[in-house]
């Protein structure tokens, strides 16, 4: 993903001289904001003529109408974050500049889980890019539980987590449920 950032803030850079400021609107919160602030700092430190400025805008929701008023208003961010559903809004708002506009067609999208990059392209292109997705987890806290794949405490089953290992592990997984 760090690779993408830079592709996506380079991009919006190229003809500007002196440093550039790309101001970065995102919905998220708590932990999750430290996260964004140490990527940040991390590209920032490690491109000294681009300045990126992240903002917290508030909720999903809210980040999504605050940056469609705002490209409304001619004063939109250069980045925003908007979450899954958002897309047909952002589509339908003509406020977004697609990605696959800005990656060119040589890009390598191999780091990106392929169910994951699907849900962003529309018509075979891809107009937004995951920041991040959200994964539900099984939390299995009974210590009576038999342990015949050698079962942890946390145990992940989401296909997308474990889409290269997916289809040998969920045999197993259905039957060590059945036993539980």
């Amino acid at each position: 993903m760090k690779k993408l950032l830079v592709l996506v803030l380079l991009s919006l850079s190229i003809f500007a001289f002196g440093k550039t400021t790309i101001n970065f609107w995102h919905a998220m919160s708590g932990s999750r904001l430290g996260a964004v602030d140490a990527i940040v700092e991390g590209f920032n430190a490690e491109n000294p003529d681009i300045e990126v400025v992240a903002q917290f805008t508030g909720s999903y929701a809210e980040t999504l109408t605050k940056a469609i008023a705002s490209y409304r208003a001619g004063d939109a961010p250069h980045v925003v974050q908007v979450y899954e559903v958002g897309l047909q809004t952002m589509l339908d708002s003509n406020a977004i500049k697609p990605v696959f506009e800005l990656s060119g067609p040589d890009f390598d999208w191999g780091d990106v889980i392929g169910p994951i990059l699907d849900y962003y392209t529309v018509g075979d292109q891809l107009y937004s890019m995951p920041f991040n997705s959200s994964s539900a987890i099984l939390y299995l806290i009974s210590s009576q539980a038999p342990s015949p794949i050698g079962l942890f405490q946390l145990v992940k089953c989401h296909p997308i987590l474990q889409q290269r290992h997916f289809q040998s592990r969920w045999p197993r997984s259905e039957q060590t449920a059945v036993d539980l």
